[in-house]
């Protein structure tokens, strides 16, 4: 048995569906930094501060691999989600700090700060 399918041409219905899917991805895409969602809660989760020595405030800072940016440039303005985290501030020519957080879900705000010293790696000499 044979089944002939018959297209239809109607150029709206291909504007409306492309309408509609941008809408709904507009409406799933949020900002993970914003006060809608469970994410974003003012209350929830945790500020980070570093504390390291006047030379290494030009290092990087990662949270879960993805870079943030330099400790001057991001220090108290870095908010992590509840949960598990791991950060590393690093800079070339000296051994990483990297510490593992954990950040409970909590109605009031929260402080972690990473401290530590950048060491000179005696193999980069």
């Amino acid at each position: 048995m044979f089944w002939r399918v018959r297209r239809l041409h109607n150029p709206r219905a291909g504007i409306g569906a492309a309408v509609f899917l941008i809408g709904m991805l507009s409406a799933c895409a949020g900002s993970p930094n914003s006060d809608s969602g469970p994410r974003g809660r003012r209350g929830e989760g945790a500020v980070l501060t570093f504390e390291v020595p006047q030379d290494d405030q030009d290092a990087d800072v990662f949270v879960d691999g993805n870079y943030v940016g330099q400790v001057s440039e991001v220090q108290g303005a870095v908010r992590v989600a509840p949960g598990k985290h791991r950060v590393e501030v690093r800079k070339p020519g000296r051994f990483p700090i990297q510490k593992t957080i954990k950040v409970e879900a909590s109605r009031r705000e929260q402080t972690r700060q990473v401290r530590g010293e950048l060491l000179a790696n005696p193999l980069d000499s």
